[in-house]
């Protein structure tokens, strides 16, 4: 997605047209941000942050609330910096009682690490292959 951005921001600048050059400059900033910033800790206490710099609300998730996790592979616009990812299924609004599913896509150095200790702090996640 970022190399789609830098070709056409050098060919906006290239043609002088400003007003889409403004608008992919503006793009590649949100990119890199996301870049340097984007980082996934699991907390002591047993939770999930995922935190994606300063355009991008942050995201919280409680490893109890978490329900699967599966490798794909997506170009979507998500906190993952690579096409291939992992895609966490968790429960949001615990206290509601429908229990609302929400997914979110992370691309770790280290998938399978990461994998084995969200397991291995909640036993009831499913992996799926």
């Amino acid at each position: 997605m970022m190399c789609i951005t830098a070709v056409a921001l050098f060919y906006t600048f290239w043609v002088h047209d400003y007003i889409p050059l403004f608008i992919f400059a503006m793009a590649m900033l949100f990119e890199i941000e996301m870049l340097i910033h984007t980082q996934y800790i699991v907390t002591a206490d047993n939770y999930l942050l995922v935190e994606t710099g300063r355009f991008v609300p942050n995201v919280k998730i409680a490893l109890q609330d978490i329900v699967e996790i599966k490798h794909i592979r997506s170009a979507n616009v998500a906190p993952a910096l690579a096409m291939a990812r992992i895609q966490i299924t968790y429960r949001y609004a615990a206290n509601i009682p429908s229990r609302r599913i929400r997914k979110v896509q992370l691309s770790p150095k280290k998938s399978e690490e990461m994998i084995a200790l969200l397991i291995k702090r909640n036993n009831a996640i499913v992996k799926v292959d």
